[in-house]
């Protein structure tokens, strides 16, 4: 995958990790995204009440019509034929996309810890069946193959069914 080239201008998120930057990313992007939906909620209260200028304790909201003028590209393509494309300007940008990492890609991150194929299976098999396969580990510093803590799984003895 092509990589940015390094900047060297420090900004105020230079101290943060790439995974913390993608996570501050994708918090911000979530942020925005409830506050653009709760702000179009209550313009379309505003309108649906028909107000035109209410001054409120700290701002004050007002609503006017305005016109617009928008190019109707595909008439413009019609009238020109062929042609138009001699206008075509090709543009370069760096896109961002922001998707959450759901619960699943973080359990098979998980999964993967186990080194026990019987713990994987276990815990694949809960996750499937709809069960909250969510995990607290606590690793004895002693005993760094060891599992306590949320999740307790137990073998059965080989040769007990």
């Amino acid at each position: 995958m092509a990589q940015a080239a390094a900047n060297p201008t420090t900004s105020r998120f230079h101290n943060l990790s790439d995974v913390a930057l993608a996570d501050a990313i994708g918090h911000a992007d979530s942020v925005l995204k409830g506050a653009e939906a709760e702000c179009k909620a209550l313009k379309d209260e505003f309108k649906r009440r028909g107000l035109v200028e209410v001054a409120g304790d700290n701002f004050t909201v007002t609503a006017t019509e305005q016109i617009a003028g928008r190019l109707d590209v595909n008439a413009v393509k019609e009238h020109l034929g062929d042609s138009w494309r001699r206008f075509e300007v090709a543009t370069v940008s760096t896109v961002i996309r922001i998707k959450s990492v759901t619960l699943r890609a973080k359990n098979q991150s998980i999964a993967r810890l186990f080194s026990d194929p019987t713990l994987r299976t276990a815990f694949r098999r809960a996750e499937d069946s709809g069960l909250d396969a969510s995990i607290t580990f606590a690793v004895p510093p002693d005993r760094p193959n060891a599992l306590t803590g949320g999740a307790a799984a137990e073998r059965e003895p080989e040769g007990v069914s």
